[in-house]
């Protein structure tokens, strides 16, 4: 299912080998039908290229930091206080290593995160590591949304101390991990967690 903030620019990558590496990235709906209506003009100009060059290269490098500068999210932020309605029991977070992935069911590229944030919570669930998947959607519309999907840790949905809006994060999807202390120690779109980044975050947390 699309919306209207589901403007997404993709990079063509003709190795399917190379395709995992490449964020697709959500963007708020005003940036995204610029984006749209600059490349849909047939006589582009430098100032249009010029334009666009930067937002395409927000969505395909975000391991650059650009989509990081974008969010706004800072390393060794403390994580702001927020609330959810979670689909099942609420998490336990306190002492834990904490991975937030942050969704929306009309976010196509948000869905590709989705196996990857499974098989994290299913090899790290038992040493410690807490994921959370939150939307700012109602949880009705997360609750109708999930069986069309896999999805195998909690999931939070509404709120009224919305830890998106906090943090000020307007491109999906993204993540942030954050110890036990509360402090962001790594953000970024959770396909490009590693394996050694979550061991690193449970040394820490121990």
């Amino acid at each position: 299912m699309t919306g209207p903030m589901d403007h997404r620019i993709s990079e063509v990558v003709p190795d399917k080998s190379l395709r995992r590496r490449v964020p697709r990235v959500s963007f708020p709906s005003r940036l995204g039908r610029t984006l749209k209506q600059a490349t849909s003009h047939s006589n582009m100009n430098r100032r249009h290229a010029l334009f666009i060059a930067p937002a395409a290269l927000l969505a395909g490098s975000a391991s650059a930091g650009l989509l990081d500068f974008y969010n706004g999210v800072k390393l060794g932020e403390a994580l702001p206080d927020f609330d959810a309605e979670y689909i099942g029991n609420t998490p336990p977070l306190e002492g834990k290593l904490i991975l937030i992935d942050f969704w929306a069911t009309w976010c196509a590229p948000c869905r590709d995160e989705f196996p990857h944030l499974n098989e994290l919570n299913d090899r790290f669930q038992s040493q410690g590591l807490e994921v959370i998947g939150l939307t700012q959607e109602p949880k009705l519309v997360a609750q109708s949304f999930l069986p069309k999907v896999k999805i195998e840790y909690k999931v939070g949905a509404g709120g009224t101390k919305q830890l998106q809006k906090s943090l000020g994060i307007k491109a999906l999807p993204y993540a942030v991990l954050v110890d036990k202390g509360r402090k962001i120690i790594w953000r970024g779109q959770a396909g490009s967690l590693s394996v050694a980044d979550i061991e690193r975050g449970l040394k820490s947390a121990a």
